[in-house]
């Protein structure tokens, strides 16, 4: 399974790595990214629905209403790291 996390989730592990909590437990890998993809309605998060779609990723977790709005882009579903973790 391929999981995107986006800037918030990585943030919030980083704070609170040392306590396991939910965003420390939903941490995945690298791609490159081109800036081609606009899709969604903050422009700064596209980086991430284009990152997503050249790791085939199944799953976007986010806590940024501007990406968890969209529900899923292309094949990848868009859901929160508590939402991530129930599913797989």
């Amino acid at each position: 399974m391929i999981v995107v996390i986006d800037t918030n989730i990585w943030i919030s592990a980083l704070q609170f790595a040392k306590r396991r909590g939910t965003p420390t437990l939903a941490l995945g890998i690298r791609v490159k990214i081109r800036g081609t993809v606009m899709g969604c309605r903050d422009p700064g998060d596209d980086m991430f629905l284009e990152c997503s779609d050249l790791a085939k990723a199944d799953y976007l977790t986010a806590g940024d209403k501007d990406l968890l709005t969209l529900g899923a882009y292309k094949r990848t579903r868009i859901v929160t790291p508590s939402e991530y973790l129930r599913a797989r």
